[in-house]
């Protein structure tokens, strides 16, 4: 592996840095009723949901399970969130989505 050292840190090309993180299009309800949808990733006991939004109004008729099986309605409102990070802990429910309707 090659390095290279500035001012006393070691770095090492990307492609030499192992896997990246398994991430997928997933909704996620926390705590407090907290609602988001984006692409989830986990390290450790943290978790990163990158291109999050709130979901602050589900828009559907068969409830949140329809927004994961067929993407938001015109009545879905959603609010950009940027990277959400939380704890494992705080997770009440995840359902994974379909990247193709969202």
């Amino acid at each position: 592996m090659s390095t290279i050292s500035i001012t006393g840190v070691d770095y090492i090309p990307a492609s030499e840095a192992g896997p990246k993180p398994e991430t997928s299009k997933s909704i996620v309800i926390l705590q407090r009723g907290w609602v988001f949808i984006g692409d989830l990733t986990k390290t450790g006991e943290e978790f990163a949901l990158l291109n999050a939004q709130n979901i602050q109004r589900w828009g559907t008729t068969e409830g949140l399970g329809q927004l994961a099986l067929s993407g938001p309605t015109s009545d879905t409102i959603l609010k950009p969130a940027g990277t959400v990070r939380f704890h494992e802990l705080t997770v009440v429910a995840r359902l994974d989505v379909d990247d193709s309707k969202w």
